[in-house]
């Protein structure tokens, strides 16, 4: 799988923006519907959990997966289920079909962001470009799905669904051109040494749970502390989108950064996720203040949730990488899933300032990692 392949690059890039384009819209659609259909903000949290819950669930078994099947069928099943995820919701508002959206969305995204990461790491020349390119490709689209369903939501609920699950049928499709490779089949001698074991695999790993824990809070307790400055909506929103806009950026860069320079880039980008965290509860009051720590720490997560995958993957045999990006993606989502809830826990004794701070000291501690392993 050549990287100077233009129709490979072409197909691989047009399925992960539309397969996003549909999952970001999922993301706004499913819980706004709930909210019109009367469901409490506490029930669509509920709610929303499913769908991480079943995300991780699924990532413990897709190593395993990746080494009997070809990733392109979890890429088909996965736009499959982004689609079901829509059509679930259109005959009735009851809690059960919000459950089936959920879970469908959330085994959706683990199967296709894994099965994709999967598929682009094969070029042993192109690793961290590879993934890069491909990150990069999935930010674009989770940046244009909220905005179409919003638009579409306000016209017409059926036409967003509709929309929606049209745009899992296309991701269907368009996974059906893309090359199908054999499953992954790891060495023997692999099982002496599990992945959990090896030294850059478990850096890979901190990297990418640094990435995620920030993600998580970009969707919940950031944008709620910078409400509570008494900021409006639509700064709120503004700030926020400058903070994915960042985290693209850094993640589009990495198609130009080499490998070796990995060492400085994982201490550099956990510093700024961390500071940018913990600083943020201080910083709120100010726009400008509030938007350089959104700034510098999306640059940093863009970084770590590329180079965490490109590190681990790099540092194993080529036909362990499948189960290699299935362990990254699975800390990714405990830590995304995680990190609220860290948060919550910390306000039943402090103020939201301080628990932000507390948690962005966590997420400095694997710096000490980072420098001692290539020391």
């Amino acid at each position: 799988m050549a990287h100077g392949d233009r129709s490979w690059s072409w197909r691989v890039d047009v399925t992960t923006v539309v397969y996003a384009t549909g999952l970001g819209a999922s993301s706004i659609a499913l819980p706004l519907l709930a909210v019109d259909a009367g469901y409490s903000l506490a029930q669509v949290g509920v709610l929303t959990a499913v769908s991480a819950v079943a995300q991780i669930l699924v990532r413990l078994g897709l190593g395993a997966a990746l080494r009997r099947f070809p990733d392109r069928l979890l890429i088909t099943l996965a736009s499959l289920l982004l689609a079901l995820s829509f059509f679930a919701v259109m005959p009735s508002t009851h809690i059960a079909l919000f459950v089936l959206a959920q879970a469908a969305q959330g085994f959706s995204r683990a199967c296709f962001w894994t099965g994709m990461q999967a598929h682009v790491v094969r070029d042993d020349r192109f690793v961290t470009k590879n993934l890069a390119r491909n990150f990069t490709m999935a930010n674009i689209g989770l940046l244009l799905g909220p905005v179409a369903a919003g638009f579409l939501l306000e016209a017409s609920t059926d036409l967003a669904l509709l929309s929606g699950a049209a745009l899992g049928g296309a991701a269907t499709v368009l996974s059906l051109t893309m090359r199908r490779l054999r499953p992954f089949a790891p060495p023997g001698s692999s099982a002496r040494s599990p992945l959990r074991r090896r030294p850059l695999v478990v850096t890979g790993c901190v990297a990418a749970g640094v990435a995620g824990a920030w993600q998580g809070l970009l969707g919940s307790y950031m944008p709620a502390v910078l409400g509570e400055a008494g900021h409006t909506a639509g700064v709120v929103g503004v700030l926020v989108a400058l903070a994915s806009a960042a985290n693209t950026t850094s993640t589009a860069a990495l198609t130009r950064v080499r490998l070796g320079d990995s060492p400085r880039a994982l201490v550099l980008s956990c510093l700024a996720v961390g500071a940018g965290v913990g600083l943020l509860g201080v910083a709120s009051p100010w726009v400008t203040s509030a938007a350089a720590c959104l700034l510098i720490s999306g640059l940093g997560s863009g970084v770590l949730q590329t180079l965490g995958s490109a590190v681990a993957s790099e540092s194993v045999h080529p036909e362990e990488r499948g189960q290699t990006i299935a362990l990254t993606g699975t800390v990714r989502s405990a830590a995304m899933f995680g990190s609220p809830l860290a948060v919550a826990g910390f306000l039943q004794v402090a103020g939201v300032t301080a628990a932000l701070g507390v948690v962005g000291v966590g997420l400095l501690l694997p710096v000490l990692r980072f420098r001692k392993r290539w020391r």
